[in-house]
Order: structure tokens, then C-alpha cells, then sequence
């Protein structure tokens, strides 16, 4: 399993209307693509949103977002990333802390 941390600086007074793009369409289409979210934080003063998303990706990390990317483009309206002054993601590895 392959996991990416995604942060957002969200356009100011657009946060809402992200949210409800997200959790209304982008979150069910990751999903159907075989994505799984692990976790969103919304940092409203700061205009910052950040989740975690998971995926099996048996051909690696781009083969999967890019099979999704082509069904966002084509289903997700208004485009979520025009809600976005800036994007930064990496992969990140999970460590065994808790417990």
C-alpha cells in the first residue's frame, strides 16, 4: 500500500465550497478507483486542508492517480483545484510508533 500526504492552501472564503466538492465527488471517485482516504484536517484560519490517501497501486503510485485524474477531469465539476493557491504532496511511509 502506497500513501500520500496531501496539503492545500485553500483560496481565502473558498473553503466551503472545496469541502463540499471534495466530500461530495472526489472522495466517492477516489473510492471507486480503489483509493482509500485515511484521514482530512481542515485548518480554517489558515486556509490549509490536509489529508492522507492510500492506495494498493500494484503499478505504482502514478499509473493509479493518473487513471483517476482522467475521471476527475471528465466528472468533477467545478474542478476542485480551482479552490487552490497551492498544492504540495509527497509519499510517506508509515511508521509502527503506536501501541
Amino acid at each position: 500500500m502506497l500513501t500520500e500526504l496531501r496539503e492545500y492552501v485553500v483560496r481565502p472564503g473558498a473553503m466551503a465550497d472545496f469541502v463540499r466538492v471534495f466530500t461530495e465527488q472526489v472522495v466517492p471517485l477516489r473510492r471507486r478507483f480503489g483509493f482509500r482516504v485515511e484521514g482530512v484536517w481542515v485548518d480554517e484560519p489558515g486556509d490549509r486542508f490536509v489529508w492522507v490517501v492510500s492506495h494498493p497501486a500494484p503499478d505504482g503510485w502514478e499509473a493509479a492517480v493518473g487513471v483517476y485524474q482522467e475521471a476527475r477531469v471528465q466528472s468533477v465539476h467545478p474542478d476542485p483545484t480551482s479552490f487552490l493557491a497551492e498544492v504540495k504532496t509527497s509519499l510517506v511511509t508509515p511508521l509502527d510508533v503506536v501501541g
